[in-house]
């Protein structure tokens, strides 16, 4: 089943640079090295490729690896991938 991206005002950086600490591609439960597996990242991003060191970026997919932080937000403040699922009732 495909489906489309979100619409994000022309300002929007799905993925970005954040700072180190906080929630990063290094935590999330689709990344492997510097590669990321999220079909949706992959799309916007043309590459599985993450385009900055793994601790120091992340994007509006994020899900955190650990199960007991799958709540935390995305860098731009929104509720995990998972969570908006999970409140929605859709299992993957």
């Amino acid at each position: 089943m495909s489906h489309e991206l979100p619409n994000y005002p022309k300002d929007h950086q799905v993925g970005m640079v954040v700072p180190k600490g906080g929630s990063n591609c290094a935590k999330c439960e689709y990344v492997r090295g510097q590669k990321c597996t999220q079909k949706d990242f992959v799309r916007w991003n043309g590459s599985a490729k993450i385009p900055a060191p793994v601790s120091s970026y992340c994007c509006d997919f994020f899900e955190a690896r650990d199960s007991s932080t799958s709540d935390r937000r995305s860098p731009h403040g929104f509720p995990s991938l998972y969570s908006l699922k999970r409140e929605a009732g859709i299992d993957e």
